[in-house]
Parts: structure tokens; sequence; C-alpha cells
């Protein structure tokens, strides 16, 4: 099955432009208090939300705050990446219902109001690096929504955040380490592939959506990048002791 007609819904999370957020968007901090569960680390997150309704578009964005590191330049560094993300999914929204509004009244049709929603989840905490996603659900029209996880891996000495390359000692082939892997769980779900979904996975870019967890490394792969929609996205973990040799950090 061919997918490329299938990715134009899903491309401007992607592609957003950075910019401020819009005047009418309110920010809620009375937010309540996370302490994660994962580990013994003082780190803790705490869950802001942007809000925004009215008869073109509702917004229900929350986000991370970290706090807890030592090195309040590098927690603000990490905080700011989060922000932006949320930031440019609300702009960008707020955007697109305002020009759907304007069709609609040129065109004397019936306004379907869209919607973007986030919230997040901590999958690890350890010494030196921080893993995370944000899922997001967005609608503007059609069928259905599109919906997803946007992971987040940080170096916490650093602050820097981490692409799959940064992971692994060099050297390592861990494109073919990793797809070998993948394959291999690919022939035990029950899910219809594309046909080019081996090409994909054996690809695998430096960018690919990752985060790590208690056991494992999980490959993320979103709506239409290796299944049609109906088979959602499709996760992998990879197991430590499958990788451990390889790796450079220590999660």
């Amino acid at each position: 099955m061919k997918k490329f007609l299938y990715l134009l819904p899903i491309i401007f999370l992607s592609i957003i432009p950075i910019s401020p957020p819009l005047n009418n968007t309110s920010y809620n901090d009375k937010a309540s208090i996370m302490t994660t569960s994962l580990s013994d680390s003082s780190i803790k997150f705490m869950s802001k939300e942007i809000q925004s309704k009215d008869s073109f578009l509702e917004l229900n964005l929350k986000y991370p705050v970290l706090s807890g590191l030592e090195n309040k330049a590098k927690q603000d560094q990490i905080n700011a990446v989060f922000k932006n993300y949320i930031d440019k999914i609300s702009n960008e929204m707020k955007k697109c219902s305002l020009k759907n509004s304007k069709n609609n009244t040129e065109n004397q049709t019936p306004l379907t109001p869209y919607t973007a929603t986030t919230d997040f989840e901590v999958k690890h905490i350890g010494k030196s690096i921080i893993s995370l996603y944000i899922n997001y659900y967005q609608y503007t029209g059609g069928a259905h929504g599109m919906h997803g996880k946007k992971p987040f891996n940080f170096d916490l000495t650093s602050g820097r955040q981490l692409e799959l390359k940064d992971i692994f000692k060099i050297g390592t082939d861990y494109k073919k380490l990793l797809s070998v892997e993948i394959e291999k769980q690919m022939k035990q779900k029950q899910v219809h592939y594309f046909d080019d979904a081996a090409y994909t996975i054996k690809s695998l870019p430096n960018t690919q959506p990752f985060y790590f967890t208690n056991t494992g490394i999980v490959i993320y792969y979103g709506l239409y990048e290796i299944t049609p929609y109906a088979d959602g996205p499709q996760e992998f973990t990879i197991p430590y002791d499958y990788v451990k040799d390889y790796l450079i950090v220590s999660p």
C-alpha cells in the first residue's frame, strides 16, 4: 500500500515556524506538581496549560516544566524546548482556524471548530538522562483527527537534546543493530504494514523519534509512517540487554 497521499495532514507539526503566542492565549499557572516515582531523583515536573476557546478553535495544551536541576541555566534551556513546541502548535492552529473561518464565511458553509489537545508522560529519569513524550491530538476537519507522540530526550549535564547517533559508541552501525530487532518484532505484530515499511525501518534517520524506559529504548513511528491510520502509531521496545554493549550513555 502506498502512503504518500496520507502524509499531508500531519506535515505541519514538523515544519511550524517559531513565533510568539497570539494575544488571546491564556496561561494556566495554577497547575499541579507531579513528583515522579521513576527514581529517587529530586527532579520534578509541573504541568502547565495553555487554554483558548472561541467559535473557531479550542486549545487545551498541557506541557511539562522541569524543576530540581542544580544547573538552573540548563533547566531553563530544557524548559524552553517544551514551551516552544507547545507555542508552535498553538500559533499554527490559530492561523489554520482563522483561515478555515474565512473560507466558511466566503463559501457560506457550516463552520466546524478546530481542536488541539496535549498532555505528557515522563518515561525515564536517570543519573544523566531524562526522557518523556508529549501526546498530541488535533482536529482540522475531515473524517478523523490526528494523534501521536513527540518524544524528548535530554542529557542533563549539557542540557542538549539527544538524537539516536548521540547514544551509541562511535563506529556502531546502530541503524542495522536496531532495524534487525525491529523487523523481528514487526513479524510478531498483527498489523498491516505499507509495502515500503521494511525500507523505512532500514533507513532509520538520526531524527527518528525514540524514548527511554526502565527496560529499553522505544523506537516510535507515527501515523502513516509504516502503517495505515487504522493500525495507529507503532512502537518497538529495544531491550537494554540487546544494545548495552554499544551504548555510550547510561540510562
